[in-house]
């Protein structure tokens, strides 16, 4: 069952990066040493077909697990389902309050809980990667390439 699931999804993710790619030909061409607007999406392009032919091999090589022939995708003891659902709703309601809260203050908070509800490890572990994760993300962005990041209500 789920093996016809990675073959679709390859097959769809390959059609989407296409079409992506394609699209992509309508920006501005490159410029002197510039490599243009397009290079950039049409790489992401290549490699997400590259990546989707390895999904699609790989769901046709390999076996099914007892798991997988029963058609059980979560195990009800794990809790899958919620989970799925929390790590759905937070990234829902994220860009929503990303223009109240500003991305310093809530990406920690929203990575911390991703991670806590992934399982990703102690919560002092979680707390320091959700903090360094958004601290590298600010100083790449905002500083080094000089693109603004969501501010908030709080700084304005």
């Amino acid at each position: 069952m789920f093996k016809k699931a990675e073959i679709v999804f390859g097959g769809a993710a390959i059609l989407f990066a296409l079409l992506f790619f394609i699209l992509a030909g309508d920006f501005p061409g490159a410029r002197g040493h510039d490599v243009g607007m397009a290079f950039y999406p049409r790489v992401l392009s290549v490699l997400i077909i590259v990546l989707s032919f390895i999904v699609i091999f790989q769901g046709i090589t390999r076996k099914e697990t007892e798991t997988e022939s029963t058609g059980t995708l979560f195990y009800t003891e794990d809790n899958g389902v919620r989970r799925v659902v929390l790590l759905i709703l937070a990234t829902l309601i994220y860009p929503f309050l990303l223009q109240y809260a500003g991305f310093l203050i809530l990406t920690p908070v929203y990575l911390g809980f991703l991670m806590w509800v992934i399982g990703a490890g102690k919560i002092p572990r979680i707390l320091l990667l959700s903090v360094l994760t958004t601290v590298l993300i600010y100083v790449i962005f905002q500083r080094m390439l000089k693109i603004p990041l969501p501010t908030g209500l709080f700084y304005n």
